[in-house]
């Protein structure tokens, strides 16, 4: 059972898992809190646009916590289109984001706080998985067109979510009997070779 979220709404339609406390960071006084609060709704305002199901949440705390965005991560265009089982069943997964402290200056992390994607059932060279405080349920988002880096900060964090629903579309993909189409950018040194060779 994964031990990050309260399993017990786990596969119910339309809910989301309850949020455990250890997903939260507490948010670090070393930065401005108004600045930090300013910029992430300007930027959650973006994100809206391209993934309308995706919800933000600051939570009441007396010390401030750092603010997350959760929901099914699909995109707008599906939305628009599909009907919501076909969203429901295949299109989209449950997803926790938090914008760190530092944000701008540091880039959203995103966590398959469901455990959607089976990565017992992909190569291990696919599997991009990334680990947040010591959980295996980050996704490894990174770009094999120079990384994030390259991409202005107003538009990083949507382009961090759409890798991840491309990964987790991908894998489910891949299960079904279709090639591993996605670019991999390989993972340590070996994508740093890669980068520079570009």
């Amino acid at each position: 059972m994964n031990n990050s979220v309260n399993a017990s709404n786990k596969g119910k339609l339309g809910s989301f898992p309850l949020i455990d406390n250890k997903l939260i960071s507490p948010f670090n006084r070393a930065y401005d809190y108004n600045n930090y609060y300013r910029e992430v709704y300007k930027d959650y305002q973006l994100v809206k646009s391209f993934f309308p199901l995706l919800k933000i949440c600051m939570p009441p705390t007396v010390e401030p916590k750092e603010i997350f965005i959760f929901g099914k991560l699909v995109p707008s265009d599906m939305v628009t289109y599909l009907k919501s089982e076909e969203i429901e069943k295949k299109y989209s997964f449950y997803i926790f984001a938090s914008y760190p402290s530092n944000f701008p200056d540091e880039d959203i992390t995103v966590e398959d706080v469901c455990g959607s994607i089976d990565w017992s059932l992909v190569p291990p060279e696919h599997r991009h998985i990334k680990y947040i405080n010591g959980r295996s349920t980050g996704l490894c988002t990174h770009h094999p067109d120079g990384e994030i880096n390259s991409v202005k900060y107003e538009h990083r964090t949507t382009k961090i979510l759409m890798s991840a629903w491309k990964l987790y579309y991908q894998v489910l993909s891949f299960v079904e009997g279709k090639n591993w189409e996605l670019v991999d950018l390989p993972h340590g040194d070996e994508a740093l070779r890669f980068i520079n060779k570009r």
